[in-house]
């Protein structure tokens, strides 16, 4: 198996909790990383290898306007035959999901689509900057199936900083995220990175951390009520349906 990854750097906003390469910036500097981006691939020389998977992540890849993630597929498709890989993988947020970003996921064989949902709790939605509603959500995930990609991943996190009932508030998220449907769930702690705001906030007494024990607890939770929902616990924080 060979798979290709492309990191796009580049957020709408930038979450507290994020320490993976990104930027909040203009469609100028956009275009000039996307630029760069497709130099790279032809002193890569990518036709000369035969990928299984691309997967294109970031930052949120989603954050580009739609005629600059077309030229990104456009030239990559020179390169690589879309069609026949196996799984074809574009990181997305709630927010972001439309019919016409849908459309061009699918013209360039776009099969599995992960979406950062992190949590449904609107207090801890609005503490790490992700707001959208459940039925929004479905709504799009919805859409999505309509149009024929069914492959779709979630990404949680638990042990949000916050001031809720993290049991509860970890429960709900399960009962949300399973009620959805998705073929793989991704259900990370948050971990304190340095160079976050998080990290900023803790070392000025500004924020207090889920406690280990409790973290411990939400973790067996989660394993149990997945295991209990038919999903395949295959990595520590990965759940694939079975």
């Amino acid at each position: 198996m060979l798979g290709l990854y492309i990191h796009i750097p580049f957020c709408n906003q930038v979450c507290p909790y994020c320490d993976f390469y990104k930027m909040v910036a203009s469609n100028k500097l956009k275009k000039e990383v996307i630029n760069a981006l497709l130099e790279e691939m032809k002193l890569k020389n990518l036709d000369n290898y035969t990928f299984d998977t691309v997967y294109i992540g970031g930052g949120t890849p989603s954050s580009l306007d739609l005629e600059l993630l077309e030229l990104l597929l456009f030239e990559l498709s020179k390169y690589i035959n879309l069609k026949n890989l196996k799984e074809f993988t574009i990181e997305v947020n709630p927010t972001d999901i439309t019919l016409n970003l849908i459309n061009l996921l699918i013209k360039y064989h776009i099969s599995r689509v992960s979406i950062g949902v992190q949590t449904f709790n609107p207090v801890l939605q609005k503490i790490i900057k992700r707001e959208f509603s459940y039925d929004d959500l479905q709504e799009k995930i919805l859409l999505l199936r309509e149009n024929g990609i069914n492959n779709i991943n979630l990404d949680l996190m638990y042990s949000i900083p916050g001031n809720v009932n993290q049991l509860e508030s970890t429960k709900n998220d399960l009962k949300l995220a399973i009620s959805l449907n998705p073929t793989h769930l991704s259900i990370y702690s948050l971990i304190l990175e340095e160079h976050t705001i998080f990290d900023y906030l803790y070392k000025k007494g500004k924020l207090q951390l889920v406690s280990e024990d409790t973290e411990a607890s939400l973790y067996e939770i989660i394993c149990k009520t997945l295991k209990e929902n038919n999903f395949i616990h295959y990595e520590t924080s990965n759940f694939a349906i079975n």
